[in-house]
Order: structure tokens, then sequence, then C-alpha cells
């Protein structure tokens, strides 16, 4: 498969998949008081004043208008399809090339949410929804996204070779810039900024989360990233490395029969450790599978695995070091945990592709584009052989620009900022282990882990695979409980983790969202599908 035709597959893997909630249609709308400091703070603003308007002229009056950096461009009023309410769409433009979309509920509850993108952005995802949380329109929030400074396929980096500006937007500085024109914009629309201001991203727009957080701790005042790729430049060696094994070395390749293989072996192991066998592994901490096991042996030609595919696996799960050191002293990738290695084609997509001759995976994808257009600005070079050593000083200045690895979150966490991290421990495309370590050292840098429950929190979702595939429970709603603590309620514990209805497509409860280190645990009895039937233990 030639390079082109790879990105024309244009995965919906890296799209956040956007839906919506309920709420009444309503043609007035409630305007704070103009305030002269930014929106969000640890402290609502004072009490606001209805102003009635016509949202049709609201709507219609932003067009065209230029509003502090930012170029408005077409204005629509969407009428309500319930469950989504009446809003006002908008786009707008930050030269020279930052896009962003807005979309502005008639019935505004004084909030927005930020939309994380995807991949390698250049896109503006459906802005109503962000990751799994559901019906931000329909609670009041106002929302925004951003393609990040430039226009293209979420798999294609090509538009960073030699556009130094873009790529300063994407690794950094696009979600804030965007963010202060958004809060003039609103205060055009309603008469105020927002009270609170939320950002929630999946994959790279979990990246930007972590940025937001550790470089901009005034942006918002709570953030949400799900399977954050924040140690974006390890990760794209952590899939180079893996590439190299089975395409270099000699017999290195998984085919489909040696992932199936490993896939089952895996579950007859692991998957009860839980209390019930239904192809989740949830108890990681017990779960132990040792390669060799499914050795060839002399006479053997199938049905086990060769020495070169056991240093495959032995690959994928082990903590990759790559010979220099990037931002925040870092310089392994946290290998991938066991579980759902082939009933959802997991390692095909991500990890193996579908072929022995030519690399197709989407960790191949996105790793040649990393180091053709942002690392060796070549873009003809072959990354099958790429060595990191010989490019030292160009990763660790991409690694300091865009990894969000920064563990030190004491400005956020003293104007009142929460955190909450989520990841789906079957997701082969970021490691799960990577977002543990990063929580791990969060806490200790917070001084311990009673301080740093005051602020962050940790969730993982088993069975579930990068943007919401898999088996487990992949829709969760964080912007519910965020904004309640936030407004000073309870800090969020254990939560419900819900997944689709195969017959209806209608977001069910499944089992608990655990609190890490705790895991989902079946109680002996009960309805498989519910989580009733199950607990939080600890392992």
């Amino acid at each position: 498969m030639n390079r082109t035709s790879r990105l024309a597959l244009a995965p919906l893997c890296f799209a956040l998949l956007y839906g919506c909630g309920n709420n009444s249609d309503d043609e007035a709308v409630a305007a704070a008081t103009p305030t002269a400091s930014r929106s969000a703070t640890a402290s609502p603003t004072a009490s606001v004043t209805p102003t009635v308007v016509n949202p049709a002229t609201a709507c219609r009056a932003l067009s065209g208008m230029m509003i502090g950096t930012a170029h408005l461009g077409s204005t629509t009023l969407v009428a309500a399809n319930p469950p989504s309410p009446q809003y006002c769409k908008v786009t707008a433009k930050i030269d020279p090339a930052l896009n962003f979309e807005l979309r502005l509920p008639t019935n505004w509850n004084q909030k927005l949410v930020f939309l994380g993108g995807g991949g390698y952005d250049g896109i503006i995802g459906s802005p109503d929804d962000g990751g799994r949380s559901t019906g931000i329109l329909a609670k009041g929030f106002a929302s925004v996204a951003t393609d990040s400074g430039h226009r293209g396929n979420q798999l294609d980096g090509s538009w960073a070779l030699n556009d130094a500006e873009a790529v300063d937007n994407f690794a950094v500085q696009s979600t804030h810039r965007v963010l202060l024109a958004t809060r003039e914009i609103l205060t055009a629309r309603y008469g105020a900024m927002p009270r609170r201001a939320y950002f929630e991203g999946g994959s790279e727009g979990g990246r930007e989360a972590l940025i937001e957080a550790q470089r901009f701790p005034d942006d918002f005042d709570g953030v949400i990233a799900r399977e954050p790729a924040f140690n974006f430049t390890a990760l794209q060696l952590a899939h180079n490395r893996i590439v190299q094994q089975m395409f270099v070395t000699p017999g290195g390749y998984l085919d489909a029969d040696a992932v199936r293989l490993v896939g089952d072996a895996v579950t007859q192991a692991c998957d009860a450790l839980d209390g019930l066998a239904d192809g989740i592994v949830s108890h990681l901490a017990a779960c132990h599978v040792d390669p060799q096991s499914l050795r060839c042996n002399a006479a053997e030609t199938s049905g086990c695995l060769t020495d070169a595919q056991i240093a495959t696996v032995n690959l994928i799960h082990a903590d990759g070091d790559f010979g220099i050191d990037l931002a925040n002293g870092l310089n392994t990738y946290r290998g991938w945990p066991l579980g759902l290695e082939d009933s959802s084609g997991a390692w095909p997509l991500w990890l193996t592709g579908s072929s022995p001759e030519t690399p197709s995976s989407f960790g191949f994808t996105l790793q040649e584009q990393f180091l053709l257009y942002f690392v060796t600005k070549d873009p003809h070079f072959d990354t099958l052989h790429f060595d990191p050593t010989a490019y030292r000083a160009p990763l660790q200045a991409l690694s300091a620009l865009m990894d969000a690895t920064d563990p030190d979150l004491a400005a956020f966490r003293a104007r009142g900022g929460k955190l909450i991290l989520w990841h789906g421990l079957s997701d082969y495309g970021i490691s799960a282990y990577n977002t543990i370590d990063y929580y791990q050292r969060t806490v200790t840098a917070a001084g311990g882990q009673a301080a740093a429950d005051q602020f962050l929190r940790l969730y993982l979702s088993p069975g579930v695979d990068h943007t919401g595939g898999g088996v487990g429970a992949a829709a969760n709603d964080f912007l519910t409980p965020i904004d309640a603590w936030v407004e000073g309620g309870a800090a969020p514990a254990d939560l419900v983790g819900y997944r689709p209805d195969p017959n209806t497509n209608q977001l069910l409860p499944f089992r608990p969202l655990c609190r890490w280190p705790a895991y989902v645990r079946y109680n002996g009895s009960g309805d498989v599908n519910s989580p009733d039937s199950f607990s939080c233990a600890l392992p």
C-alpha cells in the first residue's frame, strides 16, 4: 500500500464522535454582566441579568464581524432538533490559517467547552460533544473546536514541512489563541464572557488538554484528557521500533494466526481473573502471559510462535529506551497492556497492519508522518531504518516544544483547576501505562496522594480500544462530574461507564468506571450487563 492510499483511509479512529443530550428550546438567553477579567476563576461571577434578544437577529449580526484577532465568517441559526436545542453555528478564522467553529446555544448556561482534535488535526470535528460526554449543547454549554492552524487529513503531517508557524500552532498555541478570541465572541453574542471554561479532548486532543493544564493554567477551570498522546515524540519512536521489528527483522511479522494465538492465550489466562469470563480483561495486575509458552518446537509449523515473533510480542509489551533524553528527563515509552489483542482487530489496526510485505497500520502511518515531516524534513526518508540517536537534536527540540510531560501542575491546582485523566486499557494506539505513569508522577509532584486528590482523578476502562472501540464501557460523561467538582461540589468517586445498545445504539449503563488503582470485579451473581453486578476492587 503506498503512502497516498494509506492517507486516503482517513480513519474515523481519530475523529471524535459527537452526539447530543436533552434540553428544551427557548427564545430567551441569560446574559451575564461583562467582567474586566478572564471568565473562569475558582469563584463564580456576580449574579446575571437576563437579556431577551431575537436569536436569529443575534446570530446573523455576528456574520462578517472582526472581533479581536478573529474574522467571523458565516453564521447559521440551526433549528432545534430534539434532543439538540436551537443554536447559532459560527465559522471563524485567525490569520493566517487558524480556523475554528463555535456553536452558541440560544439558552446559554454561561459556560464553554473547548473540544480537542485528533491525529495531526487539520479538520474541525462537529463540536457538539466532547469525546463521549453527552449533551454539551443540550445542557446549555457553548462549544468551540479548531483545526489547529492547518487544513488536511488527520493522518497527514506533510503540512509541517517548512512551516514553523503551523507546527507551533499544532504543538502549543492554537487552543490558547482560539480561546482568547472565543471569549470576545461570546461577549459580543451574550454580553458576557463564560463564567466557566472546560477543555475535553482525546488522543491528540488529550495532549492538547495537558498542554493547557501545564502551560496555560489560567485558561480552563476543568480539563478532561482522554487517552492522551501527551508524550507525542516517544509515542512515534515506540511505533517506529515495533514496525522495524516486524518489517526489518527476519521473521518478526505477526500474521493473523499469530495475533489470534496471542489473543487467545491472554483471554484464557486472564479473562476470568475479574470473576467473569466475558472477553474483557479487567484485573491487569494479576494478568501474566509468557509468550515463550507459545514457542514452536522443532516439528511445529503452525499454531505457535517463532523466536522472532516472540521477540515482537515482547517488544510490544516492553518499555522502550530510545537512547536519548526527551523533555522532562524521559527516555522511555511504557509498553502496552495485555488484552483484546485480536477480538476487535486492535493489533491489526494499530500495530501489525494487514500485509507482511508492506506496513499499513495506523501506528506505522503516524510515526512515518512525524519522522518525515517533523524530524528528518525529508519526504523520501525510509523510516524503517530510522535511528533516533542520529536525530537527537531535532527530536529533543520537538519534545521540548510539543510533549506535555511536565507533572508539575502547581499553578493549575492553585487557581482551582481540576483534571480528569481517562484511558482504555485495550488501546493499542497509545499505551494506557503511560497515562498511569503520568498520573503517578503528578501525584508525586503534588506532594502525595492527599494533595493530588484535591484536583486530580484517573479512570481506566478495560476492554476499550483507542477512541472507543472494543467490547468494554467506552462511553463516559466526564463533563457533568467535573463541572460539579469545579462549582464546589463533591469530588468524583467511582462512576458508571456506558456502551451503545447493539440494536438501538442508545447508551446504556454497562460497568462501573473505577478510580485507579481499583479494577472492575464481578460480584458473582446478577445481570452481567448491569453495573450493579460489579464492584470496584483493589488489586
